[in-house]
């Protein structure tokens, strides 16, 4: 059973909220991403479940690379979310 994600926010770290940053940083450290005060960061919400996923769109990480990533968490984007982050996607 694959759980939606939807997008939560998309800010710079330096903006992440004190209640999340410690996941972001730790996300950050297992995904070997160097995380600056102003790197973007993605959070998604999952929904039904108290849960997070954070992209770090500055690494380099296509569209397909972030789809795949969240099917090995179980895990879907809603429409709206994947229309945001393709369009974030192509802007950088």
């Amino acid at each position: 059973m694959a759980y939606m994600a939807r997008l939560l926010t998309i800010t710079k770290f330096e903006s992440v909220t004190d209640n999340i940053r410690p996941f972001v940083e730790f996300q950050a450290a297992q995904k070997k991403f160097d995380l600056k005060p102003d790197s973007n960061v993605v959070i998604l919400q999952v929904e039904d479940i108290p849960s997070y996923h954070v992209i770090f769109p500055d690494s380099g990480i296509t569209f397909d690379e972030i789809i795949k990533e969240l099917e090995g968490n179980e895990l879907t984007l809603s429409e709206d979310t994947k229309m945001k982050l393709i369009q974030l996607i192509q802007e950088r």
